[in-house]
């Protein structure tokens, strides 16, 4: 997964697209967390960002930050690999 940032503006969006780990794993959402690892945000994807393997993060105050792709597949559901990025005020 990437962003087409790693540094945005407050109120800026940032475009993250992503790729299935393995053939069939179905991706269901993203969590965002801060350096601290908590949460920050969350959200499910709609049937066009799972087509498309694109959403837009929206709103995310200053900080920094990794993104998380969930996906699921036979096993379970799993966290990917995360991107980090930075919003700055």
């Amino acid at each position: 997964m990437q962003v087409d940032k790693p540094r945005a503006k407050a109120g800026e969006e940032i475009t993250m697209t992503f790729e299935n780990s393995a053939p069939g794993d179905e991706p269901l959402g993203y969590i965002i967390h801060c350096m601290k690892h908590f949460m920050k945000g969350r959200g499910v994807f709609t049937e066009a960002e799972k087509t498309e393997r694109k959403m837009v993060l929206e709103k995310v105050a200053p900080g920094e930050y990794t993104v998380f792709v969930l996906a699921k597949n036979k096993y379970g559901v799993y966290r990917a690999q995360g991107c980090a990025f930075t919003v700055e005020e």
